[in-house]
């Protein structure tokens, strides 16, 4: 996988403190003492240079994430071999020393692990890295998957045959990303990075270099840079450390390190330029119009306290910007749909300070302005203290939570800290030594300090303005002096300084009775709580351990838009997001950010096609927010015309070029034809949004909300029910009671039956995307449920190997299988993939010819054990996480099923049989009820002349 920019993340962890304590905190002066490395981690070196970092961590439980980490990316690449980082990276899967092409990702996925998912690489501009997530439970897996990470390292085989097979993937992996925002990239990205080895070095590659580039060029490259001084092997997990370093030094020990190796610089430097430079793209199926101005300079390493202090008042004057830009956002006949500035990462040399305005078509001059305009007024006026305030009780109450969860937290992010310290240098503590930090630092840092970062924001050099917008009669270019005449304007206009409104009204000014629990159920094998409430709301209560400080809550009844008639349906379906830009009882959507400041909780309620629902999460201190806000949610709407015209502006703005996309005109063209035509399928598009009514959809909601009776909630994590109970009655139980609604209506949207074919033309690019749909009769209950899993999951291991692996045509291959319940039983199948249009017909053949194999002969034996292995190894770490068990309890009380079924999965497991996938394949995928959809260029090949 290529990635064109690898860039190091400061992680947001969570304190919560009083704003009078953050007045008088005493400032601490920083240091510039080096950040230490987390004290949980072993880190060495082996004799050849090689690098190791050790770290034992048990979530998930008998699990492990290991990394080989490999300092050599694009940006080190010679003209000729332009493409071959990445194209190496795919090398290292098709064959080495231990394993024949294909016999890796077999034996992998043999042992439960699964390709993409737990196996996977990408390539940057500066760094490659394998990826490998297993099970530590059998001392043979953990000791193959260091072979596995030693063969990449110095065991790639580069067989001709293979390397000829995977040309042809990366051409299609290039092809996925080809299109309008690619062509503006690549028209863009050079002046950006103008004067560096980026801006022609992008990790994809030169599709030349890509189709005729030799293996031995390829091992050339491998050679060159494979080398254990640029490496470093990450290993967390549960697992004995001193024998995973045994294991390190038995398996890595033998890679030689060259006697005069290739130099290899610390970082590739963005040369500065005193002019600003200008760059304006046009293109016809661009969806949108956009705007950004770049002012680029070299990264600090986030090496010492002092730097590390630096980074977070850089990182207040970000987010103070950005809140104030969101505020703008939600004016009336605000300038841009959607604006952010801050600091970010270009390149691993290179950071930029950056405006960006998403605007409506023609409004790229006015978006300019208003972004420069606030940057310039925080420059010139700064910051309030109210607003710093906030920002540091949000950043400080992050930390906190984050340190609650410091024993919580899974292996991958420990290994991806480990991974960024090893490229970039990037801080990698510890939770707990960072929290100590944030208390330490944060009250401290002073409103001088931040705006001082404000006011050199348009002040400094090497700057680039960049301007992108759909080829349109009605729409002028911006040429390059418009856009610095804008600038140079703005900079100068006369300001006045921002003002801070904060509202005073409380979240809840009224709270409601409590209701009361007139019955209570257990179900101890699965340690869950079910109360009824007296306004007949019933509660399902499951206590965790899986994180320290996450709750979630899931709430649903039967109903939804399907209740809306059709004369007011068009209003309906768009009523929870009309309501949720207007904020809750008394407070607007920006009165209700600023009063959520330093809380960690959420909640919303929303309206789908056949439920209500609201859902929320919170950390243990917050609980009573989230409670509040879904209560909220339901019985306060708040009607704001102002919310409502920030809606109706980004609703314009997403639909102005729809139909220029192709992806979007081949979306809807799937979705009505797979609905028959029917009314509520049709796409939406703006004449259709200028005639929703707000009153209408305002009412509906109220109307869906008015009684809580028959809601069904259920809370997961860490909660104890006699704690909670309080809280349940008071904000639950104090929802209205009253007449029972009517539950969701059959609108008689059917899937077609018979043979369809439908071909859509547009787009320029050489691509084709190709969607197979199935349907037919269903069946509802949990063990159709695991059947259409299992299938789906066999059918594309089989097309992964047929059409990436075999015949090197496409990147990859989605398969899905459901069973659908409502308004109607029904199977359906879907089969979805891309790939260069002269092969389309011929790929759909390959398709049709595996979905015939497994539908007359079943699946085999090494398939079936493949299956389960897999299946057994994601439930054993579903049920440590939260969101699993609330999305599963959610979906068994919708459909009354047992809930004690949640721990019975292996029996499905052991009980599947290689006939019941078999027939499975033939009820979702049944070829007399099959829809072919396919898009191709609106150019045919011979015309477009592609190479």
């Amino acid at each position: 996988m290529a990635r064109e920019t690898s860039i190091a993340v400061i992680r947001r962890p969570r304190v919560a403190i009083l704003a009078a304590a953050l007045l008088t905190w005493p400032a601490a002066v920083a240091t510039s003492q080096a950040l230490p490395l987390d004290p949980a981690v072993m880190v060495d070196s082996l004799p050849n240079g090689l690098r190791y970092y050790i770290r034992v961590n048990k979530r998930p439980e008998q699990r492990a994430e290991l990394r080989l980490v490999v300092r050599a990316g694009s940006v080190l690449e010679r003209d000729d071999e332009r493409g071959l980082a990445h194209f190496v990276e795919h090398m290292a899967f098709e064959g080495s020393t231990h394993f024949a092409r294909n016999e890796l990702v077999h034996y992998l996925e043999s042992v439960g692990i699964r390709f993409g998912a737990d196996l996977n690489a990408y390539t940057s501009f500066d760094e490659t890295v394998y990826m490998l997530s297993l099970p530590t439970d059998t001392a043979s897996i953990v000791d193959h998957a260091f072979t596995v990470l030693a063969d990449w390292a110095g065991g790639v085989t580069f067989d001709s045959t293979a390397v000829e097979r995977e040309r042809g993937v990366i051409i299609e992996e290039w092809r996925l990303g080809q299109g309008a925002q690619q062509r503006v990239s690549n028209q863009q990205r050079p002046v950006m990075l103008h004067g560096s080895r980026y801006a022609a070095r992008m990790p994809i590659g030169d599709t030349v270099v890509i189709r005729t580039a030799s293996g031995a060029t390829m091992r050339g490259f491998w050679k060159r840079w494979y080398r254990p001084d640029l490496m470093a092997v990450v290993a967390v997990g549960d697992f004995d450390p001193a024998a995973v370093a045994q294991l390190i030094r038995d398996h890595f020990g033998a890679l030689e390190r060259p006697s005069t190796p290739h130099g290899r610089p610390a970082t590739t430097a963005v040369p500065p330029h005193a002019e600003t430079l200008v760059t304006v793209a046009v293109d016809p199926e661009l969806s949108g119009s956009s705007v950004s101005l770049l002012a680029k300079h070299v990264r600090e390493p986030v090496a010492t306290e002092a730097a590390w202090r630096r980074r977070m008042v850089d990182r207040f004057a970000g987010q103070l910007l950005n809140e104030r830009l969101d505020e703008v956002r939600q004016r009336p006949n605000a300038p841009f749909v959607f604006a952010y500035g801050g600091t970010t990462g270009l390149v691993k040399s290179t950071d930029a300070f950056q405006l960006v305005a998403v605007v409506k078509d023609g409004g790229i001059a006015d978006g300019l302005a208003a972004v420069v305009r606030e940057a310039a007024r925080a420059g010139r006026f700064g910051f309030r203290a109210t607003e710093l305030e906030r920002a540091q009780r949000d950043l400080l109450r992050q930390f906190e939570s984050a340190n609650e969860e410091r024993d919580k937290t899974p292996s991958a992010s420990h290994a991806a800290d480990y991974v960024s310290h090893f490229v970039d240098g990037a801080p990698a503590m510890g939770i707990a030594r960072e929290y100590a930090l944030a208390q330490q630092y944060i009250p401290g840092i002073t409103l001088g300090e931040v705006n001082a970062v404000a006011a050199a924001w348009l002040r400094a050099g090497s700057r680039v303005l960049a301007a992108s917008l759909p080829r349109k009669d009605d729409v002028p270019v911006p040429t390059d002096g418009d856009l610095l005449a804008v600038v140079d304007r703005v900079s100068a206009e006369p300001l006045i300084a921002w003002v801070d409104s904060v509202s005073t009204a409380p979240l809840v000014r009224l709270p409601p009775p409590p209701g009361r629990v007139v019955a209570t159920a257990t179900i101890p094998s699965i340690g869950v709580t079910e109360w009824t409430l007296d306004n007949g709301v019933r509660v399902v209560v499951k206590p965790t351990s899986f994180q320290a400080d996450e709750i979630l809550l899931e709430g649903f009844r039967e109903g939804g838009t399907s209740a809306a008639n059709d004369s007011v349906w068009r209003s309906a379906r768009w009523a929870d997001m009309l309501i949720g830009a207007s904020g809750l009882g008394e407070l607007s959507a920006v009165s209700l950010q600023k009063r959520l400041a330093g809380v960690d909780a959420s909640a919303a309620a929303e309206l789908d096609t056949h439920y209500e629902t609201v859902s929320g999460r919170a950390a243990r201190k917050d609980v009573e927010t989230m409670f509040q806000l879904a209560y909220l949610s339901m019985t306060a709407p708040r009607e704001d015309s102002v919310a409502i015209g920030t809606v109706r502006r980004m609703f314009e703005f997403a639909l102005a070029n729809r139909g220029k996309d192709p992806a979007s005109v081949f979306g809807d063209t799937v979705a009505v034809a797979l609905a028959q035509g029917h009314l509520r399928a049709q796409p939406l598009n703006a004449d259709e949004f200028r005639g929703v009514d707000y009153h209408t959809a305002l009412q509906f909601y109220r109307e869906r909300f008015a009684t809580a009776d028959g809601f069904t909630f259920v809370l997961v994590g860490n909660v104890e029910p006699d704690s909670i109970r309080p809280l349940v009655e008071r904000w639950l139980g104090g929802l209205p009671a009253g007449k029972p609604l009517v539950g969701w209506v059959d609108r008689g949207i059917r899937a077609p039956r018979g043979r369809i074919d439908k071909v859509v033309r547009m787009g320029i690019e050489p691509r084709a995307r190709v969607e197979l749909a199935f349907s037919g009769p269903g069946r509802y209950n949990r063990v159709e449920r695991y059947r259409s899993r299992a299938v789906a999951e066999i059918l594309v291991h089989r097309l992964r190997e047929r059409l990436r692996d075999a015949l090197g045509s496409t990147y990859s291959v989605s398969v899905g299988a459901r069973v659908q319940r409502i308004p109607v039983l029904e199977s359906h199948g879907e089969i979805e993939f891309g790939c260069a249009p002269e092969r389309v017909d011929e790929l759909i053949r390959a398709v049709y010819a595996e979905l015939d194999s497994l539908q007359r002969a079943g699946p085999t034996a090494a398939e079936m054990k493949t299956l389960r292995e897999g299946a057994r190894r994601s439930y054993e770490t579903d049920l440590k996480r939260n969101g699993y068990w609330a999305a599963n309890l959610v979906g068994k009380l919708q459909t009354h099923e047992d809930l004690r079924d949640m721990t019975r999965y292996g029996e499905l497991m052991d009980a599947l049989t290689a006939r019941d996938v078999q027939q499975a394949a033939l009820r979702f995928f049944p070829m007399e009820n099959r829809a072919r959809f396919v898009l191709l260029p609106a150019v045919p090949a011979a015309v477009r002349g592609d190479p």
